[in-house]
């Protein structure tokens, strides 16, 4: 029960990304040389981040702007504004992040600053650890299952293997709960957690269930 509150909540959180529209953010210099990014009400969360420039010539920022089902759900209030600090000593831009979800590509767009015309912008790519994480538990699950048809004789080693054998049952029922059959994701450490969370419950709860209704037999 509390796995599948877990994969609830971690669908209800999922990050809804906005795609740019002009109502969506707008951005204002103060006379100190400061920029202030204010957002529509409907935004209720975002991330600000200091980005290195290939060609060291400006200080940029990428923006990323969404909401989520539980946030409208709780009527959660919109983020406000964000100021980003002066850098007297190189030019500013700031790039919004626009991410699949929202329907238009993994593609940005210069929110403020001259951006180089010959440069189209960042690309923001999903990470791909989530995916290599789920093949290193296929491959772990493989080999414990041959472990486990080769055991049949030895009862007590048996049962140590379907111990070992219910963690990459649980991982993928987990990943399975937060991602579905998708191996790529834009927050990778929040669905990671979430992952865990719910594999750790599901184990917790298939040991339970192994040790009652299939105990080990003692000679």
């Amino acid at each position: 029960m509390l796995a599948l509150m877990l994969a609830v909540i971690s669908l209800l959180t999922a990050p809804e990304y906005f795609e740019y529209t002009p109502d969506l953010v707008t951005v204002t210099e103060t006379g100190v040389g400061e920029v202030t990014i204010s957002f529509n009400s409907k935004v209720t969360n975002y991330k600000l981040q200091h980005i290195e420039d290939p060609d060291e010539c400006n200080t940029v920022y990428q923006l990323e702007a969404w909401s989520s089902a539980w946030d409208r759900m709780f009527k959660r209030p919109g983020a406000q504004a964000v100021t980003v600090p002066a850098d007297n000593s190189r030019p500013l831009l700031i790039y919004f992040m626009q991410f699949d979800n929202a329907g238009s590509g993994n593609t940005s767009m210069c929110l403020y600053g001259k951006a180089d015309p010959d440069n189209s912008g960042w690309v923001a790519l999903p990470g791909l650890s989530l995916g290599y994480w789920l093949i290193i538990n296929i491959v772990l699950f493989i080999i414990l299952g041959a472990l486990w048809l080769g055991a049949r004789k030895k009862e007590h080693f048996r049962r140590w293997v379907e111990y070992l054998l219910l963690i990459p049952i649980a991982y993928g029922l987990g990943h399975l709960c937060v991602l579905g059959f998708r191996t790529v994701s834009y927050s990778e450490w929040r669905d990671f957690q979430l992952i865990l969370a719910v594999g750790v419950l599901l184990y917790c709860a298939m040991l339970l269930a192994l040790n009652f209704f299939t105990p080990e037999k003692i000679f």
